[in-house]
């Protein structure tokens, strides 16, 4: 949700953290994966294609584009694929609609959206995993997903890097495997590597106390979102997110491909995956938490709710010109979190609400058009040089105690200029008065995430016309502006 949040004091908030370019967006991270397949788009700075699909019937080869809201979907649009591995262009509007009609597709490459291009790829049709039976999309939770249909020690369904991997300090599997099949959740084609190593016996645990690496057994391991044993860690049979730590990133961890172990246990039955993250180093925790919301939000998998730190340390009373560092402990971060601290001593919140964006926006907006509101961030484009949309009824707020408006905005396009406050107050009932509002500093324009803070007793209108209660919001004074707000706060500073 796009939240409208009112605080006093000092209060310590989750809010989404600065994004690094070729980052991945959609899981609110900022380090880098070495990694990253998906039925979805993952990073706003990937601009190619999902996969590279077979038709069954004529073997024609089309790349398939992320749709409107960032996925594989009927209406995502299809280009001719390029008789090299790279991607074509996205020239066209074709839907995949258009070709699917009672034919059956495999996937021949799974596009890798970390920008370094480690695809995962099959070249022979016989060997590739089904993404598309008679007509309809794979899913599993109404999410789009692949299925590996190999049979042990027999024939295997795989794609395959180009070369092994050896360094994993953090993997992030939204997979599935199937009751009574087989499978590793990475696997070898090595017959002497087998590293990532399921309990054979009955397929019942993800890893092989065993046979599995001393790296990868003693792994620290998070499943859907909760603490478990690597031992104890399941071999999930229901769409499940499985956060990985090895013991040792570049020690017992190699894989070059998913669906096939050597000649023995290959992925069954129709079992799969649909995210797959490689990072080469271990996560923060906030970091880990707000991957695995996103994907448990996305594919719709309970994980555990977010919830406030539950202490913090520090000094908390500084003289001017000194510093401290503070920490936050406890808790469950979010989607796209980080700490913000606010001064003054917590007196508890005088508003506090999170409200979608319908909610929020409570009349039409002006020149201002609202892309998304996806995980908590309102994605709004200026068709004019006066975009603003209005919010009403927030409350009454005494203008002596909450004088600063705080807003934490990502510009991504254009420039973003200024914002204007136009408040409402017993004095100014309507949002035309010039009287009644307050700019902010210039904005930065430099695609990351910033927080500006508006001085409203820099008008003394503020404060002279009673309680405030809701104002109009001029996000910029430019056209084509593209914007990410992730929240709006009065406070008390």
């Amino acid at each position: 949700m796009f939240k409208i949040v009112v605080f006093v004091g000092l209060i310590l908030t989750n809010v989404a953290p600065a994004v690094a370019q070729n980052t991945l967006t959609a899981l609110g991270v900022t380090s880098g994966a070495t990694v990253a397949y998906s039925v979805r788009q993952l990073s706003t700075s990937y601009a190619g294609p999902l996969m590279r699909i077979r038709n069954n019937t004529n073997n024609n080869l089309y790349d398939v584009w992320p749709d409107a809201s960032g996925q594989f979907s009927t209406t995502s649009v299809i280009s001719a694929a390029n008789p090299s591995g790279t991607p074509g262009s996205k020239n066209g509007s074709t839907a995949l609609s258009t070709i699917t009609s009672s034919t059956t597709f495999t996937v021949a490459i799974w596009y890798d959206q970390s920008g370094n291009a480690n695809n995962l790829t099959q070249s022979t049709a016989a060997n590739q995993p089904t993404i598309i039976t008679t007509g309809t999309i794979q899913a599993e939770s109404s999410k789009p997903f692949i299925r590996f249909y190999g049979i042990d020690a027999t024939s295997f369904n795989s794609l395959n890097l180009a070369t092994a991997l050896t360094t994993s300090g953090q993997i992030s599997v939204v997979n599935k495997f199937v009751s009574g099949g087989t499978g590793f959740i990475l696997g070898n084609v090595n017959n002497s590597i087998y590293d990532w190593h399921s309990d054979f016996t009955n397929f019942t645990k993800l890893f092989d106390a065993t046979y599995a690496s001393t790296s990868v057994k003693n792994s620290t391991v998070w499943q859907n979102g909760t603490s478990v044993t690597a031992t104890n860690a399941v071999w999930n049979t229901s769409l499940g997110i499985n956060t990985i730590q090895p013991q040792t990133a570049n020690s017992g961890t190699t894989w070059d491909n998913i669906g096939r172990d050597r000649i023995y246990h290959h992925t069954s039955g129709g079992g799969g995956y649909a995210e797959l993250i490689v990072f080469a180093s271990a996560l923060s925790t906030k970091e880990r938490q707000s991957s695995e919301n996103s994907q448990g939000t996305y594919f719709g998998i309970t994980v555990p709710a977010a919830s406030a730190p539950t202490s913090i340390s520090g000094t908390s009373t500084i003289c001017i010109g000194s510093s401290t560092t503070l920490t936050s402990t406890g808790g469950n971060y979010g989607f796209n979190v980080e700490d913000i601290w606010y001064r003054g001593g917590y007196g508890g919140d005088a508003y506090d609400n999170g409200l979608d964006a319908t909610t929020a926006i409570s009349e039409p907006s002006s020149q201002s058009t609202t892309n998304n509101n996806t995980n908590g961030i309102l994605n709004l484009t200026s068709t004019g040089t006066d975009p603003y949309f209005y919010m009403r009824s927030l409350g009454s707020f005494n203008p002596s105690t909450y004088k600063y408006v705080n807003v934490r905005y990502r510009v991504t396009a254009g420039t973003g200029g200024n914002m204007q406050i136009f408040f409402l107050n017993t004095t100014y009932p309507t949002y035309a008065d010039g009287s009644a509002q307050a700019y902010s500093p210039t904005l930065n324009s430099d695609g990351n995430w910033h927080t500006t803070s508006i001085d409203m007793s820099s008008n003394a209108a503020w404060t002279t016309g009673g309680n405030i209660t809701g104002w109009r919001f001029d996000w910029s004074n430019n056209a084509g502006v593209t914007m990410d707000i992730d929240f709006i706060q009065l406070g008390t500073g």
